[in-house]
């Protein structure tokens, strides 16, 4: 069954910005901006039809949330698989998204994966960590570990903070790799610095173990406060359990160093 698109008009805002400067564009974005939504299309409609892939785009997303015409997430199928054709990264990401949520095309996760797949191999990071998912959870593709791991680490690798959390649970957990907690930490810790809660959370429970890390209570209960003020739901259970093991100066340096780290945007975060 065909559903209409979940797509938000913020994320058309979004590629309308990074539109801004391609030959015969910037009209229409002026105008979408404005709030012109007819008057946008109007000029993107000739472009997407010259074959311009990111003008194909825009038109599919205004289709997709009803901007300037009447909402068809099957016509945006059409021209997000146009522009898709011609290897354009964020219409591939969201031809998947559409695969994956039967909008506009029959729900299909191979065609998803193949389409993830497309973005993935031209380096885009969120499509290597969902293909990632994908391959860990048998979803449109044949389960295999080892190859989702493969592609955590490349997205992990630019940054990804999910991908990074998701590599740290593989290494600690021996899936697709072999079993590895100092990996698993280091993994931990780099998507903990952005601000992954879980990461965060994992990342105090093995300082508190002292698994793959120096066994050390005070940054034990830095990450798990961490975690708890950015919304862990198990992370308040574990910093209770944490002070029993305290002294009232290993407490006082736990408050210190985290709260130093929150406000330093979770750099820092050492004794």
């Amino acid at each position: 069954m065909k559903r209409p698109f979940q797509q938000s008009v913020a994320v058309l805002a979004l590629f309308a910005a990074f539109a801004v400067g391609a030959q015969g564009i910037d009209q229409g974005i002026a105008k979408y901006r404005s709030g012109d939504f007819s008057g946008a299309l109007g000029d993107f409609v000739p472009l997407a039809e010259q074959g311009g892939a990111r003008a194909q785009m825009l038109v599919g997303l205004m289709y997709a949330n009803g901007q300037g015409v009447a909402q068809d997430s099957e016509a945006a199928a059409m021209w997000l698989r146009r522009a898709a054709e011609q290897e354009h990264v964020q219409s591939q990401v969201i031809l998947a998204q559409m695969y994956t949520q039967g909008a506009g095309v029959t729900a299909d996760l191979a065609e998803a994966a193949n389409w993830y797949r497309s973005a993935a191999e031209q380096g885009d990071a969120g499509a290597q960590s969902t293909l990632g998912s994908m391959y860990t959870r048998g979803e449109g593709v044949s389960q295999d570990n080892t190859v989702g791991a493969a592609w955590f680490r490349l997205a992990a690798d630019q940054g990804h903070s999910h991908s990074q959390y998701s590599l740290g649970v593989m290494y600690a957990n021996g899936q697709g790799v072999a079993t590895d907690n100092v990996e698993a930490a280091g993994w931990y810790r780099r998507a903990a610095e952005q601000g992954h809660t879980s990461a965060q959370y994992n990342l105090g429970l093995m300082y508190y173990h002292g698994t793959g890390v120096t066994q050390d209570n005070v940054m034990a209960h830095v990450w798990s406060t961490i975690a708890f003020v950015n919304g862990h739901e198990n992370a308040a259970v574990a910093r209770d359990a944490i002070v029993e093991e305290m002294t009232a100066t290993d407490m006082y340096e736990s408050q210190e160093i985290a709260l130093n780290c929150i406000e330093q945007g979770f750099a820092g975060c050492s004794r």
